[in-house]
């Protein structure tokens, strides 16, 4: 039967710990392409701000060439994205034994060797990131889930679904505000350009569609997040006062989803915060 014990077993077993370990890497690395593909796409848009007299083969050939490689970018990016979400979803499905059935010997071990890999290549911050929890500096992958009184069942289950609502409550938060402020620089920064620059409007408007572009897709994608989140406090809501395992199941299911909607945690504020708020959900649970 599933408890708090079997839990803390089996999440700290070393191939659940290079689980983890894999999971925030690719989520890690997932984050850097998307600041990469923003880039692009804003090198591109500048392009035509070359003086009138550049080469016009230059003129003609960056943009494409920066736009492509952003294209590629956006790919790489899902591409890591994907690993990193059906990573996370397999650690669940194992240690919490939500849905573990639904996983085929080819899809364990795809999933096994992805995580062998990524072990191999950054054995040493692995093995420190084994050893540490969320609450050492830098945070690690041990007791991912953490248990204050000894529970068992779908509570057990129930719980560890709770630490991760709560812990993306608390980063989509400090994520949101981050893009507020970055959107007002960007919407700034057009604004400027149609009152100084010397350039016709429609050139200055046709440099920042790619950036205009990005916004709209990050503007749906968080909307997307929104309302999977929605569902996720609904439904968890209900499971407070009837708890079942069909509940657990859906609730599971829909974490999982959201985990793959490309609106990410901003690595920089998780380092800096998940002592606090480890300590924070400790005292409270």
């Amino acid at each position: 039967m599933i408890s708090a014990e079997t839990i803390d077993e089996l999440q700290n077993e070393e191939q659940y710990l290079k689980i983890q370990y894999a999971s925030r890497l690719y989520y890690n690395r997932a984050e850097i392409i998307n600041y990469l593909s923003w880039t692009l796409c804003l090198m591109s848009s500048l392009m035509v701000f070359l003086p009138d007299n550049t080469v016009k083969i230059i003129t003609i050939c960056s943009p494409l060439v920066l736009d492509g490689a952003a294209l590629i970018a956006i790919w790489v990016f899902n591409k890591m994205l994907k690993n990193a979400a059906d990573l996370r979803a397999f650690f669940d499905a194992q240690v919490l034994m939500i849905n573990a059935e639904t996983y085929s010997e080819i899809d364990k071990r795809r999933l096994l060797e992805l995580s062998e890999y990524i072990f191999e290549k950054k054995r040493a911050e692995a093995e420190e990131s084994f050893r540490n929890t969320g609450e050492k500096i830098p945070p690690g992958v041990r007791n991912w889930y953490v248990f204050k009184n000894p529970v068992d069942g779908l509570e057990a289950q129930f719980e560890c679904q709770r630490q991760n609502i709560w812990w993306n409550k608390k980063m989509v938060r400090k994520r949101q505000a981050v893009l507020f402020v970055v959107s007002l620089l960007m919407i700034a920064l057009f604004i400027i350009s149609l009152i100084n620059f010397s350039s016709s409007r429609l050139s200055i408007i046709s440099c920042y569609a790619g950036i205009a572009l990005k916004l709209i897709e990050r503007g749906i994608e968080h909307k997307n997040y929104y309302d999977a989140s929605l569902k996720i406090e609904a439904i968890q809501e209900h499971i407070e006062s009837h708890l079942t395992m069909d509940g657990i199941q859906k609730l599971q299911n829909l974490i999982n989803e959201r985990r793959r909607i490309p609106v990410l945690e901003i690595n920089l504020m998780h380092k800096k915060n998940a002592k606090k708020l480890s300590s924070t959900y400790r005292s409270i649970s």
